[in-house]
């Protein structure tokens, strides 16, 4: 008696289950329809939208979803960028860190995590500039100002052993001798990858092939267009 009305119980409670899982089915099928046009339009986002305001964003989001309705493109009509590539963890994690929790931030971590070039911050109240150092405080930061006397020494010993870079106080121009590594120009010298810094000496890269992560704290600067992500 006692375990059919324990039997009784699990199937009541498994009949409530049901109803979600099917909602929950009827929802991934739906995202994954709409996943060709979310990825054309995260990536969009990530390439251009970086440097605009949180309104900016969305007039431009709804266009984009507008043409892809015109192409017959399946997208979500809600879209979100966090939604789509967010870790909603990683993003708590980044709030500790010192992120602000708005929205809008949090599309920027989204872009500066997923972008494949360099980022660069328009930081004037250096929100970014603390959470760049948190975030990266566990790696071995390292710290570079182009006024330093030392910088470009710091420069290739944290490409020479992969660890991430923070450039700050940029301007006007950028040191010529920093177009390699903004480029990402690697070459292969003995089966090994190389990029050259500063000077005609290669330095080996750490062997996952990973450059280390250069952020740049500056005004928004044209010539630095080509060769960085752009977010504020």
């Amino acid at each position: 008696m006692v375990k059919l009305e324990r039997a009784e119980k699990l199937i009541g409670g498994l009949g409530g289950e049901k109803v979600r899982w099917t909602d929950a089915s009827q929802r991934l099928i739906g995202d994954y329809e709409a996943l060709t046009g979310d990825v054309l339009l995260s990536s969009g986002c990530i390439a251009y939208l970086g440097a605009f305001s949180s309104q900016y964003r969305e007039q431009t989001i709804k266009a984009w979803i507008g043409l892809c309705r015109e192409k017959e493109i399946a997208c979500d009509p809600n879209y979100s960028l966090v939604k789509i590539l967010g870790d909603q963890a990683l993003i708590r994690t980044w709030n500790i860190q010192g992120l602000p929790k708005d929205g809008f931030s949090s599309e920027n971590g989204v872009m500066v995590k997923h972008g494949r070039r360099w980022p660069l911050f328009i930081d004037p109240q250096g929100q970014a500039n603390g959470w760049v150092r948190a975030m990266e405080s566990k790696n071995g930061l390292v710290s570079v100002k182009l006024s330093d006397a030392n910088y470009g020494r710091a420069l290739e010993t944290a490409v020479e052993f992969g660890k991430p870079v923070l450039l700050e106080n940029v301007y006007e121009q950028l040191d010529a001798s920093l177009e390699p590594l903004l480029l990402k120009q690697t070459f292969k010298q003995g089966g090994t990858l190389n990029i050259k810094v500063r000077t005609a000496r290669a330095f080996p890269e750490s062997q996952t092939i990973i450059l280390p992560k250069l952020v740049t704290v500056c005004p928004y600067i044209s010539q630095y267009k080509a060769d960085t992500f752009l977010s504020q």
